[in-house]
């Protein structure tokens, strides 16, 4: 029984797998045993390193193994020794006779189709077959060469692959997000759905029957979606809560910074305190601040005269209407006194009406508080009241006197001193 591995630290999950974790899965179907894998990376290098050496222009002629370890720059010269004899056991270094009794070694171009397989598989975890399988599908709809058991093969295995990926992220839900985030980084999520809805488009319109397979297909792809979306969500979240730059790749972050869009890179310093940043400011800045801002005088200016019709001055006018007011005043005063100097007015406000009785009352009031008319107005405390009357009441005495006595006493009758306007 195979042991177990380790967990791997979080240190190690920040890194790819190895070549074995990765290559193993694709061998596995054709391995004679479980060891039948490399488990050095260091395996993989070499491979590379013969592949290099052997596709050179020079080497067209074929290399003795003894060339191609000359021109191979590996320390462990034990290893190459080893991985050459593998090499040419396997048919990877194919023998070339040059009829000159050395034996000379090619390249076998399936080699170096192997090496970049190992290379997509390493860096894109199948999903690089997925996206051929599905380009080289509609590739053939469209030229007509693909028979109905071909594409139904074809979209069965797409489907497979959508639901083994889904199936994958689904496990990996609650993983550490270093983890996650090493899963999800070789997914082309955008690129592959759009290729798969091509090919369905293809599919429903050339071969109607394979629809429900197609339609199929797209469910799973819709599955892988979901989670390959909610797995970049908590990426996202929890590294950027826990401010984890260790989570993505600095080729990431160097990729973000030359080709992200500014917001979005304003947005993950956004909660960031930084200081104030020197203020530069040039002499004539100051200057021509300064002239800006000066305060100015506040001198007071006059308010423009206005533009006044020609005619008679409304003030003129208004005093000639006070003046004929307070004639008309002291006229009344004068009548209703005569020749006396003090009178009481009672019966007088008593026997006429109610309008004229109040408009008189009225007039001798403003006479009594105008200075320029000497006329004074003393009103007593009594009551008379009679209801027959039309002035039911009044007060009484209501005494009207001069003071002082003016040198002449205007003579007006008492119908005239009745028709002063209040």
């Amino acid at each position: 029984m195979p042991r177990r591995k380790r967990a791997r630290t979080s240190a190690e999950q920040l890194q790819l797998e190895s070549p074995s974790e990765v290559i193993a899965p694709f061998a596995a179907p054709f391995a004679r045993d479980a060891r039948a894998v490399i488990e050095d990376p260091t395996h993989v290098a070499v491979a590379r390193a013969v592949v290099d050496v052997c596709c050179r222009p020079d080497a067209a002629a074929g290399l003795s193994l003894q060339e191609i370890e000359d021109r191979v720059s590996i320390d462990d010269r034990d290893l190459l020794e080893r991985r050459l004899r593998v090499f040419v056991g396997l048919g990877m270094l194919r023998p070339l006779d040059d009829r000159k009794g050395a034996m000379r070694y090619v390249l076998d171009p399936r080699a170096l189709a192997g090496v970049q397989v190992v290379e997509r598989i390493t860096t894109q975890g199948g999903v690089s077959e997925l996206l051929l399988l599905l380009d080289r599908t509609a590739a053939a709809i469209e030229t007509q060469t693909a028979t109905a058991e071909q594409v139904s093969s074809a979209l069965e295995q797409a489907r497979v692959f959508f639901r083994l990926f889904a199936d994958t992220l689904a496990r990996l839900a609650r993983a550490p997000i270093a983890e996650l985030y090493a899963e999800i980084r070789q997914h082309e999520q955008q690129r592959l759905l759009t290729n798969l809805d091509r090919l369905v488009r293809l599919v429903a319109a050339t071969y109607p029957q394979l629809e429900p397979l197609g339609h199929e297909t797209v469910t799973e792809a819709q599955r892988y979606d979901r989670y390959l979306g909610a797995a970049a969500d908590r990426i996202v979240a929890e590294g950027g809560a826990a401010r984890a730059f260790d989570v993505l790749t600095p080729e990431t972050w160097r990729t973000a910074a030359i080709h992200a869009p500014w917001e979005e890179l304003a947005a993950v310093a956004a909660a960031l305190v930084f200081d104030a940043p020197g203020v530069v400011v040039q002499a004539q800045d100051i200057v021509a601040a300064v002239e800006e801002w000066r305060p100015r005088g506040r001198g007071r200016e006059l308010p423009p005269e206005p533009d006044v019709p020609a005619g008679p001055d409304p003030l003129e006018q208004r005093r000639a209407m006070r003046s004929a007011r307070r004639q008309r005043l002291g006229r009344q005063v004068g009548s209703l006194l005569q020749d006396r100097t003090a009178t009481d007015i009672t019966g007088v406000l008593r026997g006429g009406p109610w309008r004229a009785a109040s408009a008189m009352l009225a007039n001798l009031l403003e006479a009594d508080r105008d200075p320029e008319v000497p006329a004074v107005v003393e009103i007593g405390d009594g009551l008379l009241a009679d209801p027959g009357l039309d002035v039911a009441w009044c007060s009484t005495p209501v005494l009207l006197s001069w003071s002082p006595v003016p040198a002449e006493t205007p003579k007006v009758s008492t119908a005239e001193a009745e028709q002063v306007e209040p």
